[in-house]
C-alpha cells in the first residue's frame, strides 16, 4: 500500500497483494444494522474487496468487486446481491460508490445514479477487524486506488 494520486489529492493505492490492505482498530465500522458508505474507486486488477468486516459469511459486511461491471454487496449472511456500475473496471476510470445498509434492506449508487436495491441479511457486529482493501484474512485483495472514505 502506498499514497499514490487521487480523485481528490492524495488517496492509497493498493497492489492487490494480501499486504496491501488497511486493518482498522476492533470495533470500527460496527454502528449498528444501518450505515451507509461512500468512496471513491479505481480498479486496477480484476476483483477484490473494497471493505469487509466479514468473517465466513456469518456477520460484518463486505462490499467488492466481480466481474468487470458490477459491485457485490453483502449483510452479514450468504445473501448477495450485485449491480452494473460502470461499462468496464479495466477502463481506469474513477467512479463514486455509495452503499447503504438498512436493516435488511439495501441499495447501490454509482456516479451519482442508483443502480439497485434489495433485500439482504441485516449486518450484525463482527469479531473480526473492518479491513480495507482486502478480505480480513487477507484474501480477495483489491488491486486499484481508494479515495475519500
Amino acid at each position: 500500500m502506498t499514497r499514490g494520486a487521487g480523485r481528490f489529492g492524495k488517496a492509497l493505492s493498493l497492489d492487490g497483494t494480501a499486504n496491501g490492505k488497511v486493518v482498522f482498530d476492533a470495533g470500527s465500522g460496527e454502528v449498528g444494522n444501518s450505515r451507509t458508505i461512500s468512496l471513491w474507486a479505481k480498479q486496477t486488477t480484476a476483483g477484490g474487496r473494497l471493505l469487509s468486516s466479514a468473517s465466513g459469511g456469518s456477520d460484518g459486511f463486505e462490499i467488492f468487486t466481480g466481474d468487470d461491471l458490477r459491485l457485490h454487496w453483502r449483510g452479514s449472511g450468504a445473501q448477495e446481491r450485485n449491480a452494473t456500475v460502470t461499462s468496464s473496471w479495466a477502463a481506469g476510470n474513477w467512479h463514486h460508490l455509495v452503499v447503504v445498509f438498512d436493516g435488511d434492506t439495501s441499495e447501490v449508487f454509482a456516479d451519482g445514479i442508483s443502480r439497485g436495491t434489495g433485500s439482504i441479511d441485516a449486518v450484525t457486529a463482527g469479531n473480526v477487524p473492518l479491513t480495507l482493501g482486502a478480505s480480513p484474512d487477507g484474501n480477495n485483495s483489491f488491486g486499484g486506488v481508494i479515495d475519500d472514505l
